[in-house]
């Protein structure tokens, strides 16, 4: 089994963990800092039509729903966790995986002003993802990766398992690919997007960063 297959097999073994996780606020930096950081960044761009690439349950689309966003489009390679998006948001979902996205299989119409990548870019090879993911933008579109806080490696970045110790229940371990802040770098500039900017949610106690959130865009864009 590939290490995408092992990716997708925890996902639709984990996904009503998950789903449960998400909405009682079980992941302590996400109720903390990271999931109002990526709404707040999607809706300082004041949005007609966005793609969650990587939606899960939908949590976040519920919350641009609410917030009045009218164009919300998402897709996940879990068919389970498609299934647990709420039919009140009217929004359209694809179960779709990478490389699906990537070689241009899926149709999601119009462009789009926003795109959004939550903690959902899990692979090492993803420059063919991030162009197809790219030119699905406006010309002046805006692709928002929200990923885990750097860390000093030697490298741009290393194959980890994420084993879900910390979190109740039966949990299947899922490798992914961690990239440093300069690992990122790398692989957006070598797939023809600049980064607009960076924030590092942080916890505000204790200081501690709890991820990185990229705003990048087109080359071609205008500034």
């Amino acid at each position: 089994m590939s290490l995408s297959e092992e990716i997708n097999r925890s996902w639709e073994q984990n996904a009503a963990a998950w789903t449960r996780a998400v909405r009682e606020g079980l992941i302590p930096s996400r109720r903390i800092a990271t999931d109002q950081a990526i709404v707040e960044a999607v809706l300082a761009r004041q949005p007609r039509r966005v793609l969650d690439a990587g939606c899960g349950e939908g949590w976040l689309l519920r919350r641009l729903h609410e917030a009045g966003v009218p164009g919300l489009v998402g897709f996940d390679a879990s068919a389970a966790l498609i299934q647990s998006v709420p039919a009140s948001l009217r929004a359209k979902l694809h179960v779709a995986r990478y490389d699906e996205v990537a070689r241009g299989a899926v149709s999601f119409g119009e462009c789009f002003d926003v795109i959004i990548c939550n903690f959902a870019i899990l692979e090492e090879h993803i420059g063919p993802y991030l162009r197809s993911l790219a030119n699905l933008l406006r010309p002046d579109g805006t692709l928002l990766i929200q990923t885990l806080a750097d860390s000093p490696i030697a490298a741009g970045g290393e194959w980890r398992t994420e084993t879900f110790q910390t979190m109740d229940g039966t949990w299947e371990p899922m490798p992914y690919f961690f990239r440093t802040a300069e690992g990122w770098r790398r692989v957006f500039q070598d797939n023809g997007l600049r980064v607009v900017s960076l924030l590092e949610p942080a916890d505000r106690e204790s200081g501690r960063k709890l991820s990185m959130l990229f705003a990048v865009q087109n080359e071609r864009a205008e500034v």
